[in-house]
């Protein structure tokens, strides 16, 4: 049966878990036998299971008071937060890789969120089982503290926590030094030598960031915010043949050719399919809310003959395939308008979230691809915290990277088509049009443009470029 002397029983040997397993694997064997010093993360991590240890020593002396269950309750939210932001950090990575030595096959971090989660769990099973026992009742309400007796299991529950407390402050203390310098990401092996130590302690470093506050510090600035060099490059300058006005509504951000039709793409996330930019012969509006993200569509490209792609500036994929096996079951999921003649190219509700490495802290303006090709290419923009253009090749088949290479010149491409083992870019920087070797990324040559735009799609020995509601038809 339930009552305070099982609650007590059962904190008690929750305490001592915690303290000596956790906290105490970490402290003594990975840190005192096998030299491994804590990350200031880490650090982090353990700091709060050392406050929920005495908490729970709190508790097993003066009773289940609401002030120290609210805390306890408060601290492992808290703890659990900042554990799984250690985590995110590693999440992404390929198997068995992570900081430090592995306990039983797992990261100290990851066992971090086990912990803080069961510590939440049995929390909130443990309140509803105060409400059975009138005693703890009495300690939950309780607006004094009754001083309880420590028993044997008590008292060496009790002095284990305050001795793995005192090995961990000695250890931060030989390993971080005192204020003001705290703990480091990258620390040196642990030792008792405090002359060696001290070589590594880092006060530069900690607190910088109180002085540049915000939520996310990799955005790219905002849109619009930059100031284009419109000097004209080292070379020809194209000649512009026509302009003609899309004859049907859109804000269009992107353009496309198959060989046989042309596609646009909106902004807010249309697709449309057109012969002569006089009207529309296929298209489809997407359900934008209901999947992942792809607000701010930025560029088109043909996966396939009548298979038409949108990409949003956050490298998610779209589209839309002309076909006569149309499921409207499916259709109806996908897109909330259509032709009748459209499903979805990808799988239904498929957005594929294109990963890069070089490219991650940047967004893209360009999606590229020869319909009948295997691979398709993304380029990034380049901003303040990484100014280097990424080209980023992906396989057709699984959406995987390829391969990726930096391309050297001052641009900023905003649109991008494929032709063979030629990629065409627009570039806002000096609007001109880039031919890329993509055999080595190798700038082959760049042309000033007659017209300003944000997409191209090449046909033939001719570039028609993306401007607004107007497409421009520019000879090459």
């Amino acid at each position: 049966m339930f009552n305070a002397k099982v609650f007590r029983f059962i904190l008690a040997a929750a305490v001592f878990v915690i303290m000596a397993f956790p906290v105490g694997v970490a402290n003594i064997y990975l840190g005192f036998f096998h030299g491994e010093a804590p990350c200031i993360l880490c650090g982090n991590e353990r700091f709060g299971m050392v406050l929920i240890g005495a908490l729970g020593v709190f508790i097993l002396r003066y009773g289940a008071r609401m002030r120290y269950i609210v805390t306890l309750l408060l601290v492992a939210f808290y703890y659990l937060y900042t554990t799984v932001r250690h985590w995110g950090g590693r999440a992404s990575a390929d198997l068995g890789q992570g900081f430090g030595d592995a306990v039983l096959g797992v990261h100290t971090y990851t066992w971090g969120i086990l912990v803080y989660w069961v510590v939440i769990g049995v929390l909130a099973i443990g309140l509803i089982f105060i409400g059975k026992d009138k005693a703890l009742q009495q300690e939950f309400i309780s607006s004094e503290a009754v001083v309880k007796d420590f028993g044997p299991a008590t008292r060496f529950v009790a002095i284990v926590a305050i001795v793995i407390t005192c090995s961990n402050c000695v250890q931060f203390l030989f390993g971080n030094g005192i204020p003001p310098y705290a703990g480091a990401g990258d620390p040196a092996r642990f030792t008792f030598n405090i002359v060696q130590n001290a070589k590594y302690w880092d006060k530069e470093h900690q607190y910088e960031s109180l002085s540049d506050i915000r939520l996310h510090k990799f955005n790219a600035p905002a849109p619009g915010t930059f100031d284009f060099d419109e000097s004209p490059v080292d070379g020809k300058k194209l000649e512009l043949v026509s302009s003609k006005k899309i004859g049907f509504d859109g804000k269009f951000a992107g353009i496309a050719h198959d060989g046989e039709q042309f596609g646009l793409v909106t902004q807010d996330g249309s697709l449309f399919f057109t012969k002569d930019f006089d009207k529309a012969t296929s298209f489809a509006h997407l359900d934008v809310p209901n999947g992942s993200d792809i607000h701010n569509t930025v560029d088109a490209a043909f996966f396939e003959p009548g298979g038409l792609a949108g990409i949003a500036q956050n490298k998610t994929l779209y589209g839309a395939l002309v076909t006569k096996d149309v499921d409207d079951y499916i259709a109806w999921k996908d897109f909330l308008e259509s032709s009748g003649d459209v499903m979805p190219l990808f799988d239904s509700k498929g957005r594929p979230e294109l990963r890069t490495i070089r490219a991650r802290m940047q967004y893209t303006m360009s999606v590229a691809s020869d319909a009948k090709s295997d691979t398709f290419i993304t380029v990034s923009v380049p901003h303040e915290r990484a100014e280097q253009i990424v080209v980023s090749e992906f396989s057709k088949k699984d959406n995987k990277l390829v391969r990726e290479g930096v391309l050297d010149g001052d641009y900023y491409p905003v649109g991008a088509d494929m032709r063979g083992d030629v990629l065409y870019l627009l570039s806002k920087q000096h609007n001109c049009l880039v031919r890329v070797n993509m055999k080595d990324f190798t700038v082959k040559d760049a042309a000033n443009l007659p017209v300003e735009g944000s997409d191209l799609a090449i046909v033939k020995d001719r570039a028609y470029i993306l401007d607004g509601d107007t497409v421009h038809e520019v000879k090459l």
